[in-house]
């Protein structure tokens, strides 16, 4: 397991990058296929690698039941992911 103690620490373990809102829990199954278990990752990553691995965009069933991830259930995704079906591109 990763040791992070510092702030650089924290950023996404996929582009490198800081963020300061907060990203969804996805489902143990979903994660482990599209991260190591002690990866950190922006949900823009999520996206595109949920992409990359299942051919389909990110949907409500990826993620798991819990209080933290209602925003996200219901819509509130800033312009991206299931509420329009716009994507970032991958590369």
């Amino acid at each position: 397991m990763k040791n992070r103690t510092n702030e650089e620490d924290f950023n996404c373990d996929g582009c490198g990058t800081s963020w300061s809102y907060v990203s969804p829990m996805l489902k143990d199954e979903v994660w482990l296929t599209i991260a190591r278990k002690d990866d950190l990752l922006c949900v823009f990553c999520m996206i595109k690698r949920i992409l990359l691995h299942f051919n389909r965009l990110m949907s409500p069933d990826d993620l798991t039941s819990c209080p933290a991830n209602k925003e996200f259930e219901i819509g509130m995704w800033l312009g991206i992911g299931w509420a329009t079906g716009r994507l970032p591109a991958v590369k």
